[in-house]
């Protein structure tokens, strides 16, 4: 029989363990509720919810990592727990409880896994009244939430020396270039390492790979010119080891197998401005200078509107209830100054595209408070447009090439496509393409906010763009260049050719195949210890967890809170 470990002194421990995670997780749960987009107290209600629920998943997975279900096996009963965010959790239900969670065991394939079911409540009033409820569920494997703690921290686990780029075979340090920080390379070979009269390492030492002659790995160009002229504060030095930078997975949401659609009639219904939808069904929409209004009935329920042709010109469509619309559209597609959802609630709404449709372009003050889906289409925002949710798509391009400086406040996800960010537009959220090249060429700062992940194409940066976060690349060409162009994170590219041109700059560390930074006097690259390492620690590295992006590491690892649990288990979606 599943007994909880320390049973006798589980109330102490909970109670210190409420008061760490209502530090943690009260201010998410409480920002996410005040949200200006929510534009309804039930909204409100609903999303406070789902926060909740968010938040027994992590206790649950608190319990489990510091041990009270290292017994369990698949034959015994589920364990339940009930409680709220500023108060102990308790294995009985409480009359006024936020969140429950339920935890059990079972075994696939021979390897255990946790199901963690979680509910949470919205109450009101002396009776406790339920105003919203959300249910989650999540299902990970025992070993990634057991064995996965040494491997927390964006330098693997480790600290050390700061460095600013590691090239694996070669670096060109050209015209007044500098690179402020330590520069590591594995290379011995002859020449690899070259220096312009006017190129600079500065508060750093250079080094090369193990047994390699410093005289005959590096070339000064000059008269009287090496290492005591253009390594002005360090010297170079033999690394101890072969360095290995492994390539990353990144792991999303995979394109949606939406459910059953209904039948497709001869002769769909259609509706215009005034009218209401509020059954599934095949519908044609033609709406000018008007509302129309979709019942998606309560939460838990899907409404799903299939459009044979979809028309909204000065239109809008209004979105009602607390279920999820799943908004299918295949034929016709046509939308000016319109509006979907418009500061609803995003994460209720998907709009769907056939591959039927080729293009689309969404300019004239459009505005989509929801996800974007397309089988096969090129996506164009221009203008003034506005997407508030992610796009997913299995077309060739993604452009945003507007003035909104909310252009897309969601991830952008490009399974085939190229993806280009110009203009004024600025994307809040990650960029992932499997296409030829992710273009950003912006004349506004943030023109990123998030990551790049591309899978062996290009990556532009130039103009006054700046990203701030992190530039994966699996292979091909990172180029940061241009009179503002910058890169606020680490810049991984263990494959790749990485190029800092002009006035182009990184802040963070460099990790290359090839690296080369030329043009105007100034650090081009420069390390820096305090970057955020959350999206870089989510990648999948395998076993070993993230590579160390440090020097002269210690032996003794970093103990830091560990999140890698998060991007290994997966929400089931009934």
């Amino acid at each position: 029989m599943f007994m909880l470990k320390n049973e006798k002194g589980m109330a102490m421990v909970l109670v210190l363990f409420i008061v760490v995670l209502t530090t943690m997780l009260g201010t998410v749960v409480w920002h996410a509720s005040s949200q200006e987009t929510l534009s309804s107290r039930k909204n409100e209600n609903k999303t406070q919810a789902y926060y909740f629920a968010r938040s027994g998943v992590e206790m649950a997975i608190s319990l489990i990592k510091n041990g009270y279900c290292d017994d369990m096996s698949p034959a015994d009963p589920p364990v339940e727990f009930w409680g709220t965010l500023d108060g102990p959790l308790s294995p009985t239900e409480t009359q006024d409880y936020n969140i429950k969670f339920i935890i059990s065991l079972d075994i696939v394939d021979g390897e255990y896994y946790f199901n963690i079911d979680s509910v949470g409540i919205v109450r009101e009033g002396q009776i406790y009244a339920a105003q919203a409820q959300s249910d989650l569920k999540y299902k990970i494997r025992k070993s990634d939430i057991v064995d996965n703690g040494s491997n927390a921290g964006g330098n693997g686990g480790v600290v050390g020396d700061p460095m600013a780029l590691f090239a694996e075979t070669s670096i060109t340090i050209n015209s007044d270039a500098k690179i402020n920080g330590n520069v590591a390379t594995n290379s011995i070979t002859a020449n690899s390492i070259k220096f312009s009269y006017n190129g600079y390492i500065n508060n750093g030492n250079l080094y090369i790979g193990p047994g390699g002659d410093g005289a005959s790995v590096v070339q000064f160009t000059g008269w009287q010119r090496g290492p005591e002229t253009n390594i002005p504060n360090g010297s170079i030095e033999n690394l101890p080891s072969v360095r290995e930078y492994p390539l990353p997975s990144y792991q999303f949401d995979p394109f949606p197998s939406f459910l059953p659609l209904p039948e497709e009639p001869q002769t769909p219904v259609s509706v215009s401005a005034g009218g209401t939808i509020a059954n599934d069904g095949w519908y044609n929409v033609n709406v000018n200078n008007g509302n129309l209004l979709i019942n998606t009935g309560s939460a838990g329920e899907i409404r799903k509107v299939c459009v044979s042709s979809f028309n909204l010109n000065g239109g809008h469509i209004q979105v009602q209830g607390s279920g999820r619309l799943y908004l299918y559209i295949s034929g016709n597609f046509s939308m000016k100054n319109s509006t979907i959802n418009n500061n609803g609630d995003s994460t209720l709404v998907y709009i769907f595209l056939h591959s039927d449709i080729k293009s689309i372009t969404l300019d004239h003050n459009i505005k989509i408070f929801g996800s974007l889906y397309a089988e096969d289409a090129t996506i164009k925002l221009t203008g003034n447009s506005m997407v508030k949710g992610n796009i997913y798509t299995e077309g060739s391009v993604v452009e945003l090439l507007g003035s909104n400086r909310e252009a897309v406040s969601g991830s952008i996800f490009a399974e085939n496509g190229n993806i280009k960010v110009y203009g004024d537009s600025i994307i809040r959220g990650n960029i992932y393409s499997a296409g030829d090249m992710v273009e950003v060429y912006g004349s506004v700062r943030d023109a990123v906010i998030g990551a790049i992940f591309i899978e062996n194409g290009v990556v532009n940066i130039y103009g006054s763009a700046t990203i701030n976060g992190d530039v994966i690349s699996r292979g091909g060409t990172v180029r940061v260049s241009g009179s503002g162009a910058a890169v606020n994170g680490f810049t991984y590219a263990p494959c790749s050719n990485v190029e800092v041109l002009n006035s182009g700059m990184i802040q963070g560390t460099v990790v290359a195949n090839t690296c080369t930074v030329d043009g105007g006097n100034r650090d081009a690259i420069t390390a820096n210890s305090s970057l955020d390492t959350t999206f870089f620690n989510s990648l999948g590295w395998g076993t070993n967890g993230p590579p160390s992006l440090v020097l002269n590491e210690q032996v003794t690892p970093v103990v830091t809170p560990n999140t890698n649990w998060r991007n290994k288990g997966k929400w089931v979606k009934e």
